[in-house]
């Protein structure tokens, strides 16, 4: 699956379901089903797809492997080499950033 029609993949994601839970390697981001997101941008260039979200919230995929699968819970990301993990809280301009070279991202369709 090439990393444009992964982009877009996402894109039509959002459009369906406008936000979604957010779940990296190492667990969800927020409370489970109660934080939401919003898809800011997803763009591809190289091999490299930017996803963000809530104009704050930011992953780059690296890798030409990527993977994108729906599911009845949502979207999931995988294969990829490394996914970096750029955000800071709503409430501080501290920063944080992660690497992960392993496991998936899934986009979780929240529950109305």
């Amino acid at each position: 699956m090439g990393t444009a029609k992964i982009a877009r993949s996402i894109e039509e994601f959002f459009d369906d379901h406008s936000v979604a839970g957010l779940i990296l390697p190492n667990g969800w981001f927020g409370r489970p089903y109660d934080s939401f997101h919003r898809l800011s941008a997803c763009t591809v260039e190289d091999d490299t797809m930017r996803v963000e979200l809530d104009g704050r919230l930011n992953l780059s995929f690296a890798g030409d492997r990527l993977v994108a699968v729906s599911g009845r819970d949502g979207l999931t990301v995988r294969g990829y080499d490394t996914v970096a993990w750029d955000w800071h809280p709503y409430d501080s301009l501290d920063q944080h950033h992660e690497v992960f070279s392993a496991g998936e991202v899934t986009f979780v369709i929240l529950p109305d």
